[in-house]
């Protein structure tokens, strides 16, 4: 199973990438600036779950490792 990085938009790849740091949703949502209303932010966080099929963060980010993504978000 792959889903390349380059299918991910730079914004969903840039969220994952704190989410491997182990950055608190607090710090990735603040990170993002103003531009993001925090409904529009977990909107985000539930589309990247639904793209790599898990139901949590941990899931994500264990995901995300499964997949050796992370070499490429870094």
């Amino acid at each position: 199973e792959q889903f390349p990085a380059f299918q991910l938009s730079e914004l969903h790849q840039q969220i994952l990438n704190l989410l491997v740091q182990d950055k608190p949703l607090k710090d990735i949502e603040a990170s993002l600036g103003q531009g993001y209303a925090q409904g529009v932010f977990y909107n985000i966080m539930r589309d990247l779950r639904s793209k790599f099929g898990v139901q949590s963060y941990h899931g994500l980010v264990a995901k995300v490792y499964q997949m050796r993504l992370d070499s490429s978000l870094f």
